[in-house]
């Protein structure tokens, strides 16, 4: 196996462009900083976005605050399909 190639196991699924590993970081960040709720993630709030854009100083395009926002809605999806099953594992409640 050539060094620059991870193992079998730890080969991601697809190829990022260099775009989505960097709204990946941009991502990364912003989900850092949000509020949490206690329970769940709270959703990325658009003055967050406004003010990390600030704070940083990139102007992000629409396409790239649509992509931010849809990987929001993917990950408070899987955590709370997650936690969905971690109750129902435990004789919790289920929602429907």
């Amino acid at each position: 196996m050539p060094p620059d190639e991870p193992p079998a196991g730890l080969k991601p699924p697809v190829q990022l462009s260099q775009l989505g590993a960097v709204l990946l970081g941009f991502f990364d960040e912003l989900n850092l900083q949000r509020p949490r709720n206690g329970l769940d993630i709270c959703p990325l709030d658009p003055g967050l976005i406004l003010a990390w854009q600030k704070l940083r100083q990139v102007s992000l395009t629409q396409f790239e605050v649509t992509a931010l926002i849809a990987l929001d809605l993917a990950l408070r999806k899987v955590m709370s399909d997650d936690r969905s099953g971690k109750d129902r594992d435990r004789g919790g409640r289920q929602d429907g």
